[in-house]
Formats: structure tokens, C-alpha cells, sequence
């Protein structure tokens, strides 16, 4: 594994899975989107809130604690910036219910950087 993701697995690590769960997998899933992403570039193309929740998270979003789930899910973001994991994240779009919202998350200048070499490196290879 290369170091960005290796130190992202790291941070991923270092979260104690019983009171930053939600820390712990969004971290694993970040880095994995932006490992999909990264040949396209398109790191910060904007992810609806349910995605988040079904494919990082795999939990389901409780209606009846919304505001309690909505208060938690920016407080992940939150720990995830000042660890250095992301290096922002805002609602780009709030139209709906919140399980609609889109996201985006912008990745770390490292994982941007290290992902643009890797493109590079890829695209002057010979065939």
C-alpha cells in the first residue's frame, strides 16, 4: 500500500471502534472513494447523505433521532478534519429530506497530490 493510504488506514486504526465507530468507517470509505476516483480526478464530486450512511456507515438513518443522527454525523466530520483525514466538507446541495443532501468531502493536498503522480506515472507508461 502506498503511504497516503497507508496513513489513512493508520488514522483508521487509531479510532477506538466502540466510541468513534463513525470515525473509523468513514475513514476506510473515504479513502476507498478516493481510490475510485482517483483516475477520473473527480475527488470532489458530491455524495448524497443515504450513500454515506449505506455504503460507509452500513447503518440505516433512524427518522424518530434525526437530530441526534444529523449532530453526530457532523461531529464525525468534524474529528475527521482536525485528525487530518479530510481536509473539508460542506453540504453543497440541502433540498429535500437531509437523507437526500448531497456532501462533498474534500480529500487531504496529500492524497490529491500523491493520486495526481499515480495518474501521471499511469498515463506516460508505455503500453
Amino acid at each position: 500500500a502506498n503511504r497516503q493510504t497507508a496513513l489513512l488506514s493508520e488514522y483508521a486504526l487509531k479510532y477506538n471502534v466502540r466510541t468513534q465507530f463513525w470515525e473509523k468507517r468513514l475513514t476506510r470509505y473515504y479513502s476507498y472513494l478516493w481510490r475510485c476516483r482517483m483516475r477520473s480526478g473527480a475527488f470532489s464530486n458530491p455524495v448524497k447523505v443515504s450513500t454515506i450512511f449505506s455504503e460507509g456507515l452500513r447503518l440505516e438513518i433512524d427518522g424518530r433521532r434525526l437530530a441526534q443522527t444529523q449532530k453526530r454525523f457532523a461531529n464525525a466530520h468534524r474529528r475527521l478534519k482536525l485528525d487530518g483525514v479530510i481536509s473539508d466538507w460542506h453540504y453543497e446541495r440541502r433540498d429535500g429530506p437531509w437523507s437526500e443532501w448531497l456532501v462533498i468531502i474534500e480529500p487531504p493536498a496529500e492524497i490529491r497530490q500523491h493520486y495526481a503522480r499515480v495518474g501521471h506515472a499511469t498515463v506516460r507508461s508505455p503500453s
